[in-house]
């Protein structure tokens, strides 16, 4: 069994996040009463939701999610084994011995640009120097064990992703996520800024993908890169097999069980009222458009999707309109990177 554990909590909420998070702010007054009110109610309500659902069963993975769970006191993490987030500004190298102390065996950081200006216009928490010295203190404490995130198609005017990316490649992390900037509804920059998507964006996604093959990095999803498969995020390898069960908890956490998704408040209030009552939890059957979701996900994946889990008629229609973008494999549905990766979001259309 796989489990997620969503921690809320953000210093600030950054323009192109549509997460939920709970704001705390960065004056010492807003993060004295977080520390002495909010996160210790939280962890109750999160416990008393875990100790009333979890089953006992033995875990595969354990990740700590959020917005950034680095800010949770380290107390609360004793014996576990866990996967944990993290954002520059949010721990020192004490913090990390502590959680590699705890078990933890794997960090993954959330550099997102390693340019000030596209950080202070991205509304990030942390600046440049702090993320230069939390990679640093990441790799000496954990090693090729460490996932960085980067993210590019920035705005024009702070696109620097090429120069990060340069960059954070030279640190030689085991693990890269690089993510497309999406102006997802209820971000600021969708509801403020109303941007579009930029034109170039497949050509960027080509390059990137050619430059992290160059440098060792198996493209082995969309958006990620090992340089070894025992690097791979062995977390999210559940998530995209679409239809495989995972346990989620924690304000926004969503999990599946037999194909029902189990989604809890978006807030800090219905969230705890929730526990208390059981209600207002977002109930998905999504046994009616499996076959959607299954493209939608293992299609993302070098692995792909295998054949005998469709009919042969979508079978036969995936390959006659994608017939360019797919490895031929007598037994999966495999895409071409890049190329095939590039019109993955296409194909579930077929369907709809």
């Amino acid at each position: 069994m796989s489990v997620y554990i969503h921690i809320p909590f953000c210093l600030k909420k950054c323009y192109y996040c549509a997460f939920p998070v709970h704001i705390i702010g960065q004056s010492k007054e807003n993060q004295e009463h977080y520390l002495q009110n909010i996160e210790q109610q939280y962890v109750q309500n999160l416990t008393q939701e875990i100790k009333k659902d979890y089953n006992n069963q033995e875990l595969k993975t354990l990740y700590f999610g959020g917005g950034t769970p680095s800010l949770l006191d380290i107390n609360y993490l004793e014996n576990t084994e866990i996967t944990i987030e993290a954002d520059p500004g949010t721990f020192d190298k004490q913090k990390l011995k502590n959680y590699k102390q705890l078990g933890i065996n794997r960090l993954s950081l959330g550099i997102q640009t390693l340019n000030q200006n596209s950080l202070q216009q991205l509304n990030r928490s942390h600046n440049l120097i702090q993320s230069r010295q939390a990679i640093d203190d990441a790799l000496e404490i954990f090693g090729e064990k460490c996932s960085f995130d980067i993210l590019f198609n920035l705005p024009k005017d702070i696109d620097y992703s090429f120069q990060s990316l340069n960059e954070i490649i030279k640190y030689k992390g085991g693990h890269l996520s690089l993510y497309s900037l999406q102006y997802e509804e209820g971000s600021y920059y969708y509801d403020k800024l109303k941007l579009r998507e930029s034109n170039d964006e497949p050509d960027k996604f080509k390059q990137i993908s050619n430059i992290m093959k160059q440098n060792g990095y198996d493209q082995y999803e969309v958006s990620n890169f090992a340089l070894r498969e025992d690097l791979q995020s062995q977390h999210n390898h559940v998530y995209w097999k679409g239809n495989a069960d995972f346990m989620a908890f924690g304000m926004g956490a969503s999990s599946l069980h037999n194909l029902v998704r189990k989604t809890r408040p978006k807030t800090l209030k219905k969230y705890f009222e929730y526990i208390r009552t059981g209600e207002e939890c977002l109930i998905e059957d999504e046994t009616n458009i499996q076959d959607m979701i299954l493209l939608m996900s293992r299609l993302r994946t070098k692995t792909g999707l295998e054949k005998s889990l469709l009919s042969k008629q979508k079978v036969d229609l995936i390959i006659k309109h994608f017939k360019d973008f797919l490895i031929y494999d007598p037994n999966y549905l495999r895409l071409t990177i890049p190329d095939g990766f590039l019109i993955v979001d296409e194909i579930p259309v077929l369907f709809s």
